[in-house]
C-alpha cells in the first residue's frame, strides 16, 4: 500500500476522481512500492468549466534513497491525464532505480574507501 496524498484545485474531489487516481498510480507503481515513502497527486482545472487542454495531474513519488521523481501532464480529460502520468511517473521510477543501481555495481567494493568523504569543519 502506498501512502498517497490526492489534493484537487479547481474543482471538487470526487470519491470516483480518487479511486481512479489511487488506482491508477497503486497499478502503475506496484513493482517500486518498497522503494517508495509516499506519492503525492495534485490535480488541477485551469479554466474551470470553460474546456480548452487544461486538466493537470502532477505526481511527486518520494523515495527512500532518491530525489523526487515528478512528471506532469495536462489534457482535456482528467482520467487520461491521470492515467498517462502514472504509467509516465513509472518509468521515471524505474529509470532512476536502475540508474542507481547501476552506480553501486560500478563503485569499488572495498570498504576502507569512503565514498563520501566528511569534511571537517
Amino acid at each position: 500500500m502506498i501512502d498517497l496524498r490526492i489534493q484537487a484545485q479547481g474543482f471538487p474531489l470526487t470519491h470516483a476522481i480518487s479511486a481512479w487516481t489511487e488506482s491508477s498510480i497503486e497499478a502503475a507503481l506496484e513493482p517500486f512500492t518498497a522503494e517508495i515513502v509516499a506519492v503525492d497527486a495534485y490535480l488541477k482545472d485551469m479554466h474551470g468549466p470553460r474546456g480548452s487542454q487544461d486538466k493537470t495531474a502532477l505526481l511527486r513519488v518520494l523515495m527512500k534513497s532518491l530525489p523526487p521523481v515528478i512528471v506532469d501532464l495536462s489534457g482535456d480529460d482528467l482520467y487520461l491525464a491521470i492515467n498517462r502520468s502514472a504509467r509516465r511517473v513509472a518509468k521515471a521510477v524505474d529509470r532512476a532505480l536502475s540508474r542507481q543501481e547501476k552506480l553501486l555495481r560500478q563503485r569499488p567494493h572495498n570498504p576502507e574507501i569512503n565514498v563520501y568523504p566528511i569534511q571537517a569543519a
